[in-house]
């Protein structure tokens, strides 16, 4: 009974973002994305984030003008996103580049050493809804180790003001005192500031599967028959 209600679900869902695609250019997706994906959306339906992230995947896989940007790897990231990095996602999408900061205690001889106290902070979960948001550096991790952002090494925004706020934020805050950098055998505090920007690779999951691509025609009425969908699937 619950996979007959996972797969009443899916087409639903399917038919909604398909209600602005001429009928015409719609038609069965790849076995090699759509078996994969309706195996793994049904393991998530009760998650709104990656149930519509595989939606949307299905729907741009089945959609003739569109699918061949659907790359069969797309499937398997999904799979290893977290609800929390399908948000931070959804931010990137929108904003392509994000400023971060780090945070270092040092001698004022450099030669002696630093340690990196924070890492990569940013205030992005916060922004994107997310449930932890504080967990902005493992999301970045992940996301980087999935090729969907890069960090820019040695590189910072020109407007300086993008790193006032996270700068100011007192999670941040609490740490760049030199006085606790000094109780912790250190003399002094450095902010380095960072970007993190969407990879190509990045920019094309991101089109693929946190939306659908919207080809209407108000002449038009949508009625989609999802043959792929069979009780042997």
């Amino acid at each position: 009974l619950q996979r007959e209600y996972n797969i009443a679900e899916t087409k639903l869902l399917l038919e909604k973002k398909l209600e602005n695609v001429q009928p015409e250019l719609i038609e069965a997706p790849e076995p090699f994305i759509a078996v994969p994906a309706l195996q793994y959306i049904s393991y998530c339906m009760d998650n709104e984030e990656l149930r519509d992230m595989y939606a949307n995947l299905l729907a741009n896989s089945m959609n003739s003008v569109v699918k061949n940007g659907v790359h069969p790897g797309f499937v398997e990231i999904i799979k290893q996103l977290s609800p929390d990095e399908a948000r931070f996602l959804k931010y990137m999408k929108a904003h392509k580049e994000i400023p971060t900061i780090s945070l270092h205690y040092e001698h004022e001889d450099y030669n002696k050493g630093f340690a990196e106290i924070v890492k990569e902070f940013t205030n992005v979960p916060e922004l994107a809804g997310c449930e932890q948001k504080y967990d902005g550096e493992q999301y970045i991790d992940n996301l980087v180790r999935l090729g969907l952002l890069v960090r820019e090494t040695g590189s910072s925004f020109t407007d300086k003001t993008q790193y006032e706020p996270l700068k100011n934020d007192p999670a941040f805050a609490k740490y760049n005192d030199e006085e606790v950098a000094k109780q912790h055998g250190f003399e002094k505090c450095k902010i380095v500031e960072h970007i993190v920007r969407l990879t190509a690779f990045g920019e094309k999951f991101c089109g693929m599967c946190l939306g659908t691509a919207q080809i209407i025609d108000g002449d038009m009425q949508l009625n989609l028959s999802l043959s792929f969908f069979t009780d042997d699937e």
